[in-house]
């Protein structure tokens, strides 16, 4: 029998027909591939998949204010790694559950809001006119799960029970990591200023060739160190997934070779990029633990001036680069309905008529404590097809400082900007050398 890890590939809670099921057994036949003909090596056997036998939190309960060691937060930290966070049991509480609300009071929400106690249903047959009167985050507290985020990141790190079960924490099995980058004997040292995780695709050879020379050619000369690892999911297209070897192989290569692949057991789609961000923040938070200052997440169409972002964080207090996150802040932007349009959301699912504060996605970059708590809060908070905007609602709840940072442009910077470049599309750099 497969392990569960492998059998959560294609997760859902409806019924599969033949073409469902067809679809997972080859994902599933293709997860397999590449464990056994790439990497050589097993997952463990057993009913509980690679899930340790041992029970999560080894040392006793209690309301000590030491932090248990991110590593043990999740399910498996031994390769390969399942980065689902494994939680303390309900039933073993050392201290009172935590109490999620059903509702929230509209006056708390709104300015010259009423008294009527609104749950998250009820925000659907709300008008324009009410979301332009949102006073601050707290409305986007009642985004499921409405819990108090910063006391369940406070909880999680020092091994405490929330009380309440997660809503958002699939097993994530990474299939492949870096011998070099977040070693073990690295974790809580500090060797990078800059981690920069690069969110790319398997068949994507030449945007990561491409990048990974612009940095490395910077590397060289830069007086800080900088780490660099390319993060993706397995082939999306099903009829790939049946002639991949050459790309697999070609995969293969290149990871041996250049040692910065994280290759972990989803479906890599647009629909699943919030998924990948969910895992590069698990994969920041725990393997990665205390390596970087900072974490930069980084499209691969990209390029980054590693120096000119430093310059530009200069005024910013060590606290601050640890505590916060940086890019471009997009300010209250109104939701987009209209069927058929990429970034459109159903009411049913995002009930608000505007975001709250969010980051471009294309490149954005977290402080060590941020991706710490936004990690731990992606457990509690209902997946958003949006990535950028559902880093923002996580945001909303830890009430977490975003900072917009000059020099970040999504297209061509304008031919008349004296502004310094610090993040453009990569061909911009690579034509201004």
């Amino acid at each position: 029998m497969l392990p569960r890890t492998i059998c959560k590939l294609a997760s859902s809670t409806h019924k599969m027909n033949r073409v469902e099921a067809r679809r997972l057994g080859l994902l599933v036949g293709f997860a397999v591939v590449v464990l056994h003909l790439l990497w050589g090596f097993t997952l463990p056997q057993g009913s509980q998949g690679h899930r340790r036998s041992i029970r999560p939190y080894e040392t006793p309960l209690s309301t000590d204010t030491s932090e248990v060691n991110a590593t043990s937060l999740i399910c498996s930290s031994e390769q390969p790694y399942d980065i689902a966070l494994c939680l303390p049991d309900s039933d073993a509480l050392s201290v009172p559950p935590l109490v999620e609300l059903s509702c929230r009071q509209e006056g708390d929400l709104v300015s010259h809001g009423g008294q009527a106690c609104l749950s998250f249903t009820d925000l659907r047959s709300r008008t324009y006119e009410f979301w332009s009167r949102l006073k601050g985050r707290t409305a986007f507290q009642l985004y499921p799960q409405d819990l108090p985020a910063r006391e369940v990141v406070r909880r999680v790190k020092r091994g405490l029970p929330i009380g309440v079960k997660s809503i958002n924490n699939p097993r994530l099995a990474v299939l492949k990591v870096s011998k070099t980058v977040c070693t073990e004997e690295q974790r809580g040292k500090e060797v990078y200023r800059f981690l920069v995780i690069v969110k790319s695709a398997t068949k994507n050879f030449q945007a990561r060739s491409r990048l990974r020379e612009f940095i490395h050619n910077q590397t060289s000369r830069l007086p800080f160190p900088v780490g660099l690892l390319f993060s993706m999911g397995l082939p999306r297209e099903l009829h790939e997934m049946e002639s991949n070897e050459p790309v697999l192989q070609n995969l293969r290569t290149e990871s041996e070779l250049f040692d910065d692949i994280l290759l972990t057991n989803f479906m890599d789609t647009y629909d699943n990029l919030t998924l990948k961000t969910i895992i590069n923040l698990r994969f920041a938070h725990t393997i990665c633990r205390g390596v970087s200052t900072q974490f930069v997440i980084l499209d691969d169409d990209y390029g980054i001036s590693l120096q000119g972002l430093l310059d530009s964080l200069t005024s910013f207090s060590r606290s601050d680069l640890l505590r916060h996150a940086f890019g471009i802040v997009n300010p209250s932007s109104t939701v987009i309905r209209s069927r058929g349009h990429k970034w459109a959301l159903d009411r049913a699912a995002f009930p608000y008529d505007i975001f709250p504060n969010y980051m471009s996605g294309f490149c954005y970059v977290i402080g060590a404590q941020a991706i710490e708590a936004l990690s731990i809060v992606a457990a509690f908070t209902k997946p958003l097809r949006l990535e950028d905007a559902y880093i923002g609602i996580m945001a909303a709840k830890l009430n977490m400082s975003l900072h917009t940072i000059s020099g970040i442009f999504l297209h061509w910077p304008p031919a008349d900007t004296t502004i310094a470049k610090v993040v453009a599309p990569i061909e911009y750099f690579l034509e201004n050398r």
